[in-house]
């Protein structure tokens, strides 16, 4: 009787400890390498909505208090940013404007600086240029800019998996998305990139995630272009590569236009030549 009862409790204890390797595995994700610029998605995971920011009065806040139970809908940003934190907060802009879904009631906005060094002056700045450019009456409430203390902001960032690198200078390289979280703090859903956010999906996800329901990632922009803070070189102040390709674009067009104008110009006196 012992013979035949030992095998089964070997059994027991191999898949024991199977099962308990497995749960340590999964409740212990790898470290992020230090430099990291990305944004790894943590889709189900919880952030922390009581750590402390300063508003845009200076009054230190905490997210559960300003979203009120609403969905929050967070973009990662630095206010002196000359890349592309400008576009995707016009992006937002522009699709909180379309949204059929009220502020306050449906869902809160968040732009949060995860710069240590920008102040709740600059982000008071930020907030009038963006309100005053939406067409729809909006809430000052519906739509808060926040400041960093205490390290909140990069606490923030990680634990939603937006990972950027100081290059010094008051520059950052980073990443774009809207990320929206639950009312209990649970990340539901990702919206990468900058450009072109659409109404009904924002709808939608602002819905889902009311109900805690955790949903795909929507990709709003090419992936390699627009998504990322390009190639800020802090040492000579050079600025992000896509402005530097725009430029370039721009001089090669009124070049080409100017070559035109001449051989248009050329032509007309051949014409009335006798």
């Amino acid at each position: 009787m012992m013979k035949s009862i030992f095998p089964i409790r070997l059994c027991g204890i191999v898949l024991g400890a199977i099962l308990a390797s497995s749960a340590l595995g999964q409740t212990q994700p790898q470290p992020v390498p230090e430099g990291t610029i990305d944004i790894i998605e943590k889709l189900g995971d919880r952030v922390s909505i009581d750590l402390p920011f300063l508003d845009e009065s200076g009054t230190t806040v905490t997210i559960r208090e300003l979203a009120q139970g609403k969905p929050a809908i967070i973009a990662p940003v630095f206010y002196r940013c000359r890349g592309i934190c400008p576009v995707t907060l016009m992006s937002m802009r522009e699709v909180l404007d379309r949204v059929q879904k009220e502020p306050l009631e449906d869902f809160v906005a968040f732009a949060i600086s995860f710069s240590p060094s920008e102040s709740p002056e600059l982000a008071r700045d930020q907030k009038r240029n963006y309100l005053m450019a939406l067409e729809r009456e909006f809430p000052e409430d519906g739509w808060r800019f926040l400041a960093d203390t205490a390290g909140s902001a990069k606490q923030i960032c990680d634990e939603m998996g937006f990972y950027f690198q100081d290059l010094g200078s008051g520059m950052y390289d980073h990443k774009a998305a809207l990320i929206l979280v639950a009312a209990d703090g649970k990340i539901c859903r990702y919206i990468r990139g900058n450009m072109a956010y659409s109404p009904m999906d924002l709808a939608i996800a602002i819905d889902r995630t009311a109900n805690g329901e955790i949903m795909e990632s929507i990709w709003k922009s090419d992936r390699s272009l627009w998504e990322k803070c390009f190639g800020y070189d802090a040492k000579t102040g050079a600025g992000p590569v896509i402005l530097k390709v725009a430029g370039f674009v721009m001089i090669l067009s009124f070049i080409a236009l100017v070559v035109l104008l001449l051989k248009m110009g050329k032509k007309d006196k051949n014409a009335t030549t006798p």
